[in-house]
């Protein structure tokens, strides 16, 4: 936080400084807030890869469609879509 105080910048790290800042929230939250925010942006990341590679396996065809590499950030965008890994599954009771 205290480096983004004296660089601030149009972040996310440096809008938590300015609530810690403010008073609205603690240096501990901004931390824990910060590290939750990592990991959780790290875990969606790895399972949107892991869930890309294992709908490529079974459609192998695919694979070399996946060149130029400009179509790769077009596959990355199209598997997010098709199995995200942020799904919720609503199960009727």
């Amino acid at each position: 936080m205290q480096a983004k105080r004296a660089t601030p910048g149009d972040d996310v790290l440096t809008r938590l400084a300015a609530r810690v800042d403010g008073g609205l929230i603690t240096d501990q939250d901004a931390a824990d807030l910060s590290a939750l925010l990592l990991l959780a942006g790290h875990e969606t990341t790895a399972n949107v890869i892991a869930l890309s590679t294992v709908t490529l396996l079974h459609r192998p065809d695919q694979i070399p469609r996946l060149t130029p590499p400009d179509e790769l950030a077009d596959v990355v965008r199209e598997s997010a879509t098709v199995c995200p890994a942020a799904a919720i599954r609503l199960v009727e009771s």
